[in-house]
């Protein structure tokens, strides 16, 4: 393949999950970064620059570490756009507004990094978790929601995720949370948050499995979760 020595780290390793870059001329352009098939022939759209995103249970660390990387010059870091206890009397369109506003500034920023606290499938998981709680039928529409942004390049697929597995006793004791099963509040409930993992590791299993994901032990202190993050971020620039 001609000039496959003009390809960034980054796209060398998208190839080598089974994406397939388009090619004119057997050039890779920089142009040409954006546009990646799969090899069930769908188009994949990747930006031009690493996005990275920070999952997991409440607790688990996402925002302590975002936080602890705003000294590096070389990233844009985007906060939760979410309140502080998301809740279900909030309109659908309030969160999935929130993940195409930081798809917005991570992508007209300037630096080649992004990494958000919290992205579009923490959103699917709220709301499939939120109706196997409390029958409602929401998650269809926030799913339809997903596969036209993803189409549209309302939100694009992160280059990796860091998931945080951090146990539900564990997400209690750091929020100071103690476990409510009747609360307004979903992220009381032990079932939700039950729900919420189970289906964060059944999308990156069944529905983008080319995502890489990184599984952070949440047990760990946060100077080491931090300390991994920062690895793999400086591995892949």
């Amino acid at each position: 393949m001609k000039n496959k020595q003009l390809m960034p780290q980054w796209l060398k390793e998208i190839v080598s999950r089974g994406f397939k870059p388009e090619i004119t001329n057997n050039d890779f352009s920089d142009v040409l970064f954006a546009s990646i098939k799969s090899q069930d022939n769908e188009l994949e759209k990747f930006p031009k620059k690493l996005i990275y995103t920070l999952e997991g249970l409440p607790g688990s660390g996402k925002t302590t570490a975002l936080n602890s990387l705003r000294i590096n010059k070389k990233l844009e870091l985007v906060d939760q756009i979410l309140p502080y206890e998301p809740v279900d009397t909030q309109p659908v369109e309030f969160y999935l507004n929130s993940d195409e506003e930081k798809t917005k500034r991570v992508l007209a920023s300037k630096h080649k990094v992004g990494l958000l606290d919290r992205y579009y499938v923490s959103t699917l998981a709220f709301y499939w978790a939120s109706d196997k709680i409390n029958n409602t039928q929401r998650y269809s529409r926030v799913y339809d929601w997903y596969c036209d942004s993803i189409e549209s390049g309302k939100i694009i697929k992160p280059f990796c995720v860091f998931y945080v597995e951090t146990p539900i006793e564990i997400s209690y004791l750091r929020k100071n949370r103690k476990p409510d099963f009747n609360s307004d509040n979903p992220w009381l409930n032990p079932n939700f948050l039950n729900y919420f993992e189970e289906y964060c590791h059944h999308f990156y299993a069944t529905v983008e499995p080319q995502t890489r994901m990184y599984k952070l032990d949440g047990k760990k202190t946060k100077a080491q979760i931090l300390g991994e993050i920062k690895a793999v971020i400086k591995k892949n620039e």
